[in-house]
């Protein structure tokens, strides 16, 4: 009696064609195989039963070498795939299993068509794999051990051909966030074979170019295509996988001198290239982490500063500065100058205007920090200086550098000097100085205005550094500071002196300090930047009579100035005898077309507050204390004679303007001011009639109207 057959069974064996054909032209009977997948598509079961059928005789064609048999398996599989694509967790577990079996026969024709039918299956469920394949944990092992199986072939060009395409399913379609997924690190595995294959040769870069049409491609060509497809996704995780196994293959390479510097760079450029622009910045990230456990530390400098520098890179949501924190602690720790190449690099790769200040504060910060009894401490300042230096002198020798960052605010520097405050070596004060010298040097070339808060008034802090540090055996020291007073009168001008009357007095009062010397010195330059011929006469008068009497510091080089009148006996200069000089003091035509520089300043000439400041100084905190000290210094005890003066380039109008009477508060003290001592001059916009001293403050009213 005749065995009947079910109807699933016959409608699949009716797609095989009886006729013997070659296995390059045989093909499924096209009606047959029509009529089976509208058969499938009725009802699941059915389809569940077509794909049981299909696994068995997947089996028994390949006991028997049925070759051709098994081709049409996989055309049936592309149809179903393709039409069933609702029901695709009901035929993969069988799926998988037809094409584990088929991969192993290791016949490269077989192989490369289920890669095909793989292909197109993973095409499908790229978006429901989660669904599909988290619920069945057999399958997605089977899966997995599918790909691992296309990696791991071995033979001719062709089969690396193979390879190299399963590389490209794995990088575009399969997730990374299985738990399993990493226990077969198929995406190291792909990258080593990449890598491999990859020749690493002087036009690299030639090859750069996407190919879509893979079939034409050299393996070169192609390992690198494939390379790309793996930094061309969203997928962060995948991304983060695919540097780190670059990062290491590269390394071994590099290690076993299997290539070149330069190549290696360009690898990590094309991949980065690739990467989309918000995760970019995980190539930097991800070479700083591994600064903390290679033995390779020098080369990793090397990358990342390579990255950092590229014109042709752009990152988006760089971490400034947690890089600048991460790459400053491994410098404390190695004492290794390399780093500064990445610091140097970081300022380089512009991200929003106020970046550099704050790359140079984060630096000052992290030095107010230090423990000045660390052994390390002299050493991590060189390093330090190195790192500010390497910035500045960056910025200096780029013009777009310069255009893109936002000016310098002197408060960058407030962190130092609070800390200089704690250090007595005189090395480290002069090394930083040389550095204060170099940036003053900087900014007096570039004639760029620099802003300063209102509370935060770091000449201040700088004079009161000198005072507190410096004294006739600290040489060295002593001229670096007079550099720098008389850059700062360059950059400051009048708001320079103002400042600076804070300590005139207090300076004079011992005539064998160095001080008293800077003190005349430091008035006498004032005089030359402002044209202030009275001031002029009066210091070098005191100048000379103090190289007559043999009592002036022998370090400072005495200037020669045969214009003055000499034959004055004295040798200080009062606080009143400067007032009423100021009080004349008017700008040449040349200062009056010049935009004041933005500055507000706060300052107290009182001679017991200064002594108030001084006691009340020093800080332990870095955030309440440094600021309470701010506002004593600007505020003193509510005596001082010299309120807050405001220069802005407006002339014309002001809401706040300041009458006669707040005039004579700033010039006196308090005192009665005759309005006729002051010598006027006419606005170059108006009829108005104003002082010399009112084009340095804005909007000044001087009629005597409340």
């Amino acid at each position: 009696m005749p065995l009947i057959k079910p109807k699933h069974q016959k409608l699949i064996l009716q797609c095989y064609p009886s006729s013997k054909l070659s296995i390059n032209e045989i093909k499924p009977n096209n009606a047959e195989l029509s009529y089976l997948i509208f058969y499938a598509k009725t009802r699941r079961t059915k389809l569940e039963k077509v794909m049981n059928f299909l696994n068995k005789k997947t089996i028994s064609d390949i006991s028997n070498n049925r070759y051709g048999h098994l081709k049409i398996t996989m055309y049936i599989l592309i149809e179903l795939i393709e039409n069933c694509s609702d029901d695709l967790g009901i035929l993969s577990f069988n799926l998988i299993n037809i094409l584990l079996n088929i991969v192993n026969l290791h016949d490269l024709s077989t192989c490369c068509f289920s890669l095909s039918v793989f292909e197109k299956y993973c095409e499908l469920i790229e978006l429901k794999q989660v669904g599909i394949l988290s619920s069945n944990g057999e399958l997605l092992n089977k899966l997995l051990k599918l790909c691992d199986l296309y990696l791991s072939v071995k033979g001719n060009d062709d089969w690396i051909r193979l390879s190299l395409t399963s590389t490209e399913i794995i990088s575009r379609y399969l997730d990374c966030g299985f738990s399993c997924f990493n226990e077969f690190n198929l995406i190291d595995k792909s990258i080593q074979l990449i890598i491999q294959n990859i020749e690493l040769s002087s036009n690299l870069l030639k090859l750069t170019k996407t190919k879509t049409n893979t079939d034409n491609c050299t393996i070169n060509e192609l390992s690198i295509n494939s390379l790309k497809l793996f930094f061309d996704t969203n997928d962060r995780m995948q991304v983060d996988l695919s540097i780190n196994s670059l990062i290491d293959q590269l390394l071994y390479k590099y290690k076993n001198e299997q290539i070149e510097l330069n190549l290696l760079n360009q690898l990590i450029e094309i991949c980065c290239k690739k990467t989309h622009i918000e995760l970019r910045y995980r190539f930097i990230s991800i070479l700083i982490n591994k600064l903390n456990s290679s033995k390779n530390t020098d080369l990793l400098i090397e990358l990342i500063s390579n990255l950092l520098s590229s014109e042709d890179i752009n990152m988006v949501g760089l971490p400034i500065l947690e890089i600048l924190n991460d790459v400053l602690n491994l410098q404390k720790n190695s004492l290794n100058y390399n780093y500064i190449d990445i610091i140097r690099s970081l300022s380089k790769h512009i991200t929003y205007k106020n970046q550099i200040n704050d790359m140079i504060l984060e630096i000052l910060k992290n030095y107010y920090e230090l423990d000045i009894t660390n052994d390390k401490f002299i050493e991590i300042t060189d390093l330090f200086i190195c790192n500010i230096e390497s910035i500045l002198k960056l910025v200096y020798d780029s013009s777009t550098l310069d255009f893109k960052k936002a000016p310098y605010s002197l408060n960058l520097f407030q962190y130092l000097y609070y800390k200089l405050k704690e250090v007595d070596n005189v090395t480290i004060h002069y090394n930083w100085f040389k550095l204060l010298d170099n940036f003053y040097k900087f900014e007096l070339e570039k004639r760029k205005f620099i802003k300063i808060n209102k509370n935060e008034d770091c000449l201040l802090l700088f004079l009161q550094l000198i005072n507190n540090k410096c004294n006739n055996s600290t040489i060295k020291l002593n001229l670096i500071i007079f550099k720098i007073l008389l850059k700062q009168i360059k950059l400051f001008g009048f708001n320079f002196i103002l400042n600076y009357m804070n300590y005139i007095e207090l300076w004079f009062s011992n005539g064998n300090d160095f001080k008293y010397c800077l003190n005349l010195l430091v008035l006498y330059h004032t005089s030359l930047e402002l044209n202030i011929v009275e001031l002029n006469e009066l210091s070098y008068s005191k100048i000379y009579k103090l190289v007559n009497d043999g009592a002036w510091y022998d370090e400072f080089e005495v200037p020669q100035d045969n214009t003055v009148d000499l034959g004055m006996d004295t040798t200080n200069i009062t606080l009143d005898e400067l007032n009423t000089i100021l009080t004349k003091y008017k700008p040449n035509s040349q200062q009056q077309q010049q935009q004041p520089i933005q500055m507000m300043i706060n300052t107290s000439t009182s001679t017991s507050s200064l002594n108030h400041h001084h006691h009340r100084s020093h800080i332990r905190s870095m955030s309440n204390s440094m600021s309470s000290e701010i506002i004593s210094m600007n505020n003193g005890n509510g005596n001082s004679k010299y309120k807050q003066l405001s220069c802005t380039s407006s002339t014309k109008s002001n809401t706040n303007s300041i009458n006669l009477k707040d005039l004579r508060s700033i010039i006196t003290g308090g005192g009665d001011l005759n309005i006729n001592i002051l010598p006027t001059t006419k606005s170059s916009s108006s009829n108005y009639q104003r002082s010399g001293l009112a084009f340095c403050i804005s909007g000044l009213n001087l009629s005597d109207e409340e």
